[in-house]
């Protein structure tokens, strides 16, 4: 081989010598730049290898997430931007969340992108604090009917890294479920993604309703419970609501979702109400017949199924190992009461 080969061998940049380099700014030039579409892989892999986004060469600004951003919105070659979106995951820097949202507002961008940059979405998680553009498009994905199953769970899971979430992403993730894994319930769901708002909870749970009219009837009845005051409230709602609508607030309501551990009762009141009322509502069921014929003036009627109700709410109850652990639900629903009692005292 001639001097002049082996020199030019020296000096020619190949995939094998770019996986060797640890010079942040020499490998983001090379991805941007070099015309051997294996040279810009490997860049784009070493780059995702180190794991860094700091370059001090020159005082230059110019960042490997941002080359890699460069490659993802721009490279022609389909592999050059399955790598610069995963190596953009890797280094999780928070500034490559925005080009990552831009291509999934992409309705051209196919499946397998999508599903990088989901995982990409998941990665940065810990080092960014989500907006709601972020979570929005992930749910977008949830409700695409071409997303395969795979795409919805990375989306879900990069969802899970949010701050907030809102009753839109958790009926998402209720209607994923159930159409590709119906054992998975709103319980799974508020356990796994940290869900404590009550309002969300019960937002999302109407959505499970398929009747478009049973929902609304739902949500209405959710809102007569947020303002009612007791068991003349509970007579008022017998009165006033179909037996269907009663008993589809019985089957429905996300008892099971709410956390109903005595801390949670006691320390937050829209827990401690609503529970209140769930169990009130069930020994209103188990003395129908004996408060029908006591209080004729409340004018209950005759169609409610009190005892098959009774069975629904109580079942639903004792099934709580919280609900066990405190001696059953009439003691939890009231422990806090006599607590209080005694401190003041």
């Amino acid at each position: 081989m001639s001097i002049k080969h082996t020199i030019q061998n020296m000096f020619r940049v190949t995939p094998e010598k770019v996986l060797k380099k640890e010079n942040l700014y020499w490998l983001s030039n090379k991805v941007i730049h070099h015309n051997d579409i294996n040279v810009r892989i490997a860049a784009a892999k070493r780059l995702g290898q180190l794991k860094s986004n700091e370059v001090y060469t020159y005082g230059s600004s110019f960042t490997p997430v941002a080359a890699l951003t460069w490659a993802l919105q721009k490279d022609s070659n389909e592999e050059v931007r399955h790598c610069a979106v995963w190596a953009i995951g890797e280094i999780g820097h928070a500034s490559a969340l925005a080009p990552l949202i831009e291509v999934l507002k992409n309705k051209h961008v196919n499946n397998n992108l999508k599903l990088e940059v989901a995982s990409a979405i998941e990665k940065l998680g810990p080092n960014i604090k989500y907006d709601k553009n972020a979570s929005a498009l992930l749910s977008q994905i949830l409700k695409d009917e071409k997303s395969d199953y795979l795409l919805k769970k990375t989306a879900i899971n990069a969802i899970k890294n949010a701050d907030q979430h809102d009753s839109e992403i958790i009926t998402s993730l209720l209607q994923t479920f159930q159409k590709d894994d119906p054992d998975y319930s709103l319980t799974n769901i508020v356990n796994s993604y940290g869900v404590k708002d009550v309002a969300k909870i019960e937002a999302a749970a109407a959505y499970t309703i398929q009747d478009i009219n049973a929902r609304s009837r739902f949500a209405d009845l959710i809102t007569f419970i947020e303002n009612s005051k007791g068991s003349e409230d509970i007579y008022e709602m017998l009165r006033s609501r179909s037996v269907e609508e009663i008993r589809q607030f019985c089957v429905s309501y996300p008892i099971d979702a709410l956390h109903l551990d005595f801390e949670s009762i006691s320390q937050d009141f829209r827990h401690s109400k609503r529970f209140e009322f769930l169990t009130v509502l069930a020994e209103v069921f188990l003395k129908y017949d004996d408060i029908s014929k006591q209080r004729p003036d409340l004018d209950l009627p005759e169609s409610i199924p009190a005892d098959e109700l009774a069975n629904i709410l109580i079942s639903r109850l004792m099934s709580l190992p919280e609900i066990k652990e405190y001696g059953g639900y009439k003691e939890i629903a009231h422990r806090h009461d006599r607590e209080s009692d005694t401190d003041s005292k």
